[in-house]
């Protein structure tokens, strides 16, 4: 009601009539109506393809321990879910930090989908490579959970 009465106002209308005073008035509205309206009047931060990775839910992991005594690489097994079909698995983010390996799944969501809130189930492959012969102890850190996967040798 508040928004009409100012409208009126604004606009030089009549109460009781809906004849507009002059053509100002009626070029006046027109312009009101379009920038409220108009998707370029938001503004909305640069799309930065980093900035829409997120870390995905872990249910489960192994480590293959052949791959690992061959050639210096581990490779784990990664098992979990995506918050929604809008979510696509992009990469691992892979940490060494003297004995320990972090690594994080990370999911790209696509804001401009619609998409029903079901966890979607994934199972990726990640090779860490490069390692040093040593003893290692690994992780996969998730969305509000880790799995610790213990120690593993690398030849």
């Amino acid at each position: 009601m508040k928004k009409m009465i100012l409208l009126k106002w604004f606009c030089g209308i009549r109460s009781g009539t809906t004849r507009f005073r002059n053509s100002r008035s009626k070029l006046v509205l027109v312009c009101v109506l379009l920038a409220c309206g108009s998707p370029g009047s938001r503004q909305s931060a640069p799309d930065n393809p980093a900035d829409h990775l997120q870390s995905i839910y872990v249910d489960e992991s192994e480590i293959d321990r052949q791959g690992t005594a061959e050639s210096r690489t581990l490779r784990i097994l990664v098992k979990g879910s995506l918050p929604s079909p809008a979510y696509e698995f992009r990469k691992f983010d892979i940490t060494v930090n003297k004995d320990t390996v972090i690594v994080t799944p990370l999911a790209k969501s696509d804001n401009k989908r619609m998409a029903a809130q079901v966890l979607i189930p994934f199972s990726e492959v990640c090779l860490v490579s490069g390692l040093d012969p040593g003893t290692y102890h690994v992780k996969v850190a998730g969305r509000g959970q880790s799995v610790y996967l213990g120690t593993t040798l690398v030849e």
